[in-house]
């Protein structure tokens, strides 16, 4: 650009003339006319002008080919079109800028992160470290290896779509069956004349570990419940058998009373039942109050304390509970009886000794443990301790039955809190 800098006063307002007097008017006009007109600028600036800075010109400021390039569809383009042209061009810039951000952070990261969604491959695989579709896993064939445990000797299949895979266990009793797709498949083998099957999901393709077992004591809860179900359970165990079990970290031991004594509440028969050999470490009240009112059906054993208990237990163990149906009186001096549908329960006054002394009758039958004249005494924190049964006193309305610490039967308050021992089937 350039600039012009005044030099001096800058004074040039005024104006003089050599013309002689007695010019007249007409010849003063005409003399302006003809150019001819003598005028002197009286007092101009004599140093004039100069420039300074680049000269201004379309060559440098706003040639065609920028013009074009800025898009910029005017005839004669000025400079305020030019800034007008920059301002869009920035705007949108900054929001291609932010759409990219946008992607930007929703985009997984290279170092790893969770999908939401599905992920469709290319294709199949074509290099080591490729991904593996599922089409390719199903195709190859390629097997994930279940490791199941059993007797040596002992030859398992698994079976799934009419395929078939089997292995012999060896010596130390483990038979690995290289399984060739994904599914649930069945599982089975017959240890000592006892056949025994499982359902077992195989979903990736990865080592599993699986006990098919008739030893009580390591056997998995659902082989225990497929033995159960298929009628061998008291062909394979003994009342009195044993199994640890933990519950909020301490382990308890766990024992057979009866095979198929109890009637489930979804219909049959429920092949085992197992109850507490001693206590739970807390003590518990069938009531906070000394009532018996509502029985068994409404009491707080078991509407809260037992509930909590349950959900205490294994997960594997808490899915192969059976409910089933338990007898008890009304409470309050009633002989209602009344049918509860129970996972976990104590047992009444007549499960345990085979005959009435505080409870009303038609609460069930007595267990084969105790009907073999096993003992009745059980244990709270290794003492022989008091412990609830789940009937309420036939002659009393604020007591309920229970065990002596010595074994024999009795009643009291509600509200005392004494040894829980509960009972649960498979």
């Amino acid at each position: 650009m350039k600039d012009l800098q005044t030099k001096g006063t800058g004074n040039s307002r005024f104006l003089k003339t050599s013309l002689a007097e007695g010019i007249t008017w007409e010849q003063a006009l005409a003399m302006l006319r003809a150019g001819t007109f003598p005028v002197d600028f009286n007092g101009f600036n004599q140093e004039g002008i100069e420039t300074l800075g680049t000269l201004m010109k379309k060559s440098n400021i706003l040639t065609d080919e920028l013009a074009t390039a800025l898009g910029l569809t005017q005839d004669d383009p000025t400079i305020l079109d030019v800034f007008t042209k920059l301002k869009e061009l920035v705007a949108t810039a900054q929001s291609t800028a932010n759409s990219a951000k946008t992607t930007a952070n929703a985009a997984l990261p290279k170092s790893g992160g969770t999908m939401t969604g599905n992920l469709i491959l290319k294709g199949d695989p074509t290099s080591n470290l490729m991904a593996a579709t599922k089409q390719y896993v199903d195709n190859s064939g390629t097997p994930a290896e279940l490791r199941v445990t059993t007797n040596a000797g002992v030859t398992v299949k698994a079976s799934l779509s009419g395929k078939t895979v089997s292995a012999t266990a060896d010596s130390s009793g483990l038979a690995i069956l290289k399984i060739p797709g994904f599914g649930t498949w069945t599982v089975s083998a017959t240890i000592n004349g006892v056949s025994i099957s499982i359902d077992y999901e195989i979903k990736a393709i990865a080592q599993y570990e699986l006990a098919l077992s008739t030893d009580l004591e390591t056997a998995g809860w659902d082989i225990i419940d497929s033995i159960s179900k298929s009628g061998n359970a008291a062909s394979i165990w003994s009342v009195g058998d044993k199994k640890t079990i933990n519950i909020d970290g301490t382990d308890y031991q766990f024992q057979i009373i009866g095979f198929n004594h109890d009637t489930k509440t979804a219909g049959g028969t429920a092949g085992i039942t197992f109850q507490m050999v001693d206590c739970m470490n807390a003590t518990a009240q069938m009531n906070s109050s000394n009532t018996n009112s509502g029985g068994w059906t409404s009491c707080a054993m078991r509407t809260s304390v037992l509930n909590s208990i349950f959900s205490s237990l294994p997960a594997d163990l808490q899915n192969v509970i059976k409910a089933v149906n338990k007898l008890t009186s009304a409470g309050n001096q009633s002989a209602t009886i009344n049918t509860t549908s129970d996972k976990l329960f104590l047992l009444s006054e007549v499960e345990i000794f085979g005959s009435t002394t505080y409870s009303k009758s038609g609460e069930g039958s007595q267990y084969a443990y105790y009907k073999a004249g096993n003992s009745k005494v059980k244990k709270v924190n290794g003492s022989a301790s008091h412990w609830w049964e789940r009937s309420p006193c036939g002659s009393d309305s604020t007591y309920f039955c229970y065990v002596y610490g010595n074994g024999n039967a009795g009643s009291n308050v509600a509200s005392n809190s004494y040894g829980v021992a509960f009972g649960f089937c498979i």
